[in-house]
């Protein structure tokens, strides 16, 4: 039997937020199934063929302070953005706004 993700899941899979997959399911360009209670679900199938349709972009998250003194802070707001969007890559930087020579 074919595993059937929620939308929130599928979201997350295919790097897109929820509302892109109602509006996709909508306009036919993802199929979707009901479940006896009326809730839309994705099956593995979808999934994989979208994938294999469009480039599949790796998010990013930016973490930034404004000195060496604040590396703690720096390392903290990685953590945190890491916990909401695990699969996305990080750029840190460490830096004074008011130099412009960066």
């Amino acid at each position: 039997m074919e595993r059937l993700y929620s939308p929130g899941e599928a979201s997350r899979l295919l790097g897109v937020c929820v509302k892109t997959i109602l509006d996709w399911d909508r306009a036919g360009k993802i199929r979707c199934v009901r479940t006896p209670a009326g809730r839309r679900r994705v099956p593995e199938s979808e999934i994989g063929r979208v994938q294999g349709e469009r480039e599949i972009r790796r998010p990013a998250i930016y973490a930034r302070v404004s000195s060496r003194d604040q590396t703690r802070d720096l390392e903290n707001q990685i953590d945190m953005l890491k916990q909401r969007y695990p699969a996305a890559g990080v750029h840190r930087d460490i830096g004074s706004g008011l130099r412009f020579d960066k």
